[in-house]
């Protein structure tokens, strides 16, 4: 139990509970392979009435399958609070590879510590002993001609409806689920507001779909989907879409956009 207490004059709360560690933050965080964003900082702190005179060395694991294939653990499993002082930071850095390994989700969990005295968990609580680690894998190659002539490349996305015509700049890049018969294209498609959608190539018949899906959220959901074509020669992928907004949360079965949304075209094209 957490114990709290004020001063009179100041009216300060006080922790007055157990000496405990925990991370600062908890829930989970994305981890990019990308050389900018490699490097990760996850800091551990110290909760005490006062400053504890004496180190305290807090020992932690990172558990999946495989993580040491996508993480490197650069403070070898614990990291030490200096007496007087109240946090300690676990380093770690993502690892990068030419590998399609795909999305991965670890776990970095808190352990022991070295003072009696100390508990693991915010309070005393459970709290904030574990944080999800998502390593973000960004290869991708796509498996046809569509993909490989669009992947990674910066685009116009003009949309045309007859009334809120116009052209914006966009990029094109992985799909959500990382097929390689997939794309994501992202920015102002409907020449109104940005956002990012998916789309499912199949050169076999020459096709082009938009399952139905959140083209953005901001407090209400944007929903999208359509049918198209592609022309490799022309360079553009070509979209004829509905799309509609929603109340946030809403059931993909409610949303009918053929039948309640707006229609429009979108053409992708290469710069």
């Amino acid at each position: 139990m957490v114990g709290l207490a004020a001063c009179e004059e100041h009216q300060d709360a006080i922790y007055t509970g157990p000496i405990s560690v925990s991370l600062v933050e908890g829930g989970s965080i994305e981890l990019s392979e990308s050389p900018e964003e490699q490097n990760v900082s996850i800091e551990v702190r110290l909760t005490a009435g006062e400053a504890v005179q004496e180190d305290i060395t807090v020992a932690y694991s990172i558990e999946g399958e495989g993580w040491q294939n996508r993480v490197q653990d650069l403070s070898g499993g614990s990291v030490t609070i200096p007496a007087g002082e109240y946090l300690a930071t676990i380093n770690l850095k993502v690892l990068d590879n030419s590998d399609q390994d795909g999305d991965q989700e670890f776990a970095l969990n808190l352990t022991e510590v070295t003072n009696g005295n100390a508990i693991i968990g915010l309070g005393g609580s459970e709290s904030f002993k574990t944080m999800g680690l998502m390593v973000l894998d960004d290869e991708f190659n796509p498996c046809g001609d569509v993909g490989a002539a669009f992947f990674g490349k910066d685009v116009v996305l003009e949309y045309r409806d007859g009334a809120y015509d116009g052209d914006n700049d966009g990029t094109v890049g992985k799909p959500s689920d990382a097929a390689c018969d997939g794309l994501r294209i992202v920015g102002d498609a409907l020449n109104w507001v940005s956002g990012a959608f998916d789309i499912q190539i199949d050169e076999t018949s020459g096709s082009v779909s938009v399952p139905k899906q959140i083209y953005l959220s901001d407090g209400d959901d944007y929903w999208i989907e359509g049918t198209g074509t592609y022309n490799l020669t022309e360079g553009t992928i070509t979209l004829d879409v509905y799309y509609l907004d929603y109340t946030g949360g809403t059931d993909e079965a409610e949303v009918d956009l053929a039948a309640d949304g707006y229609a429009g075209t979108i053409t992708v094209r290469l710069k």
